[in-house]
Parts: C-alpha cells; sequence; structure tokens
C-alpha cells in the first residue's frame, strides 16, 4: 500500500477515472468541495511536480452531443499547466 506521503513524493501523478459514475466524485474533487475523509484523492498533492488527470467524457461530466470532437490525448499540450486532459 501506498500512502498519501508517499505518492506526493513524486514528479508526476497521474490519475485515471472512466465511466459516468465517477463523474460526480471528480466534480467535487477539482471543485475542492469534498473533503479528504469523503474523497481520499484530496489528499494528493505532489510536492515538486504536477497532478494530471486522465478521463473520459463520461468521467468528464459530458454527455455524449459534448464528446463529440474533443481533443484526443493526442493532442494534448503538454505546456498546459492545468493538469486536465
Amino acid at each position: 500500500t501506498m500512502t498519501a506521503t508517499y505518492i506526493n513524493m513524486a514528479y508526476d501523478v497521474m490519475v485515471l477515472a472512466t465511466g459516468a459514475g465517477k463523474a460526480q466524485a471528480i466534480n467535487h474533487a477539482l471543485a475542492g468541495t469534498a473533503n479528504a475523509s469523503d474523497c481520499p484523492i484530496r489528499l494528493i498533492s505532489p510536492k515538486s511536480g504536477r497532478m494530471v488527470w486522465l478521463m473520459d467524457a463520461q468521467a468528464a461530466g459530458m454527455d455524449a452531443d459534448e464528446s463529440e470532437g474533443e481533443d484526443s490525448l493526442e493532442d494534448f499540450n503538454e505546456d498546459d499547466e492545468s493538469g486536465l486532459v
């Protein structure tokens, strides 16, 4: 088991989420409206690196119409510091 302290020592942390069942949790985590006991990902904050979120359209809370025409992961701009893909 890796603890949050150990994970936070990593230079890059990647979070992968898929499916509509994750949309509400992701929304709360990214909005900062959830506390760490309800949303453990809130404990993760790399000390000297970055945290990158990878998710499909459903996990991002987008419906099928919104996701059409969206950029693919190959189009990700590495200079973008938002951490959102």
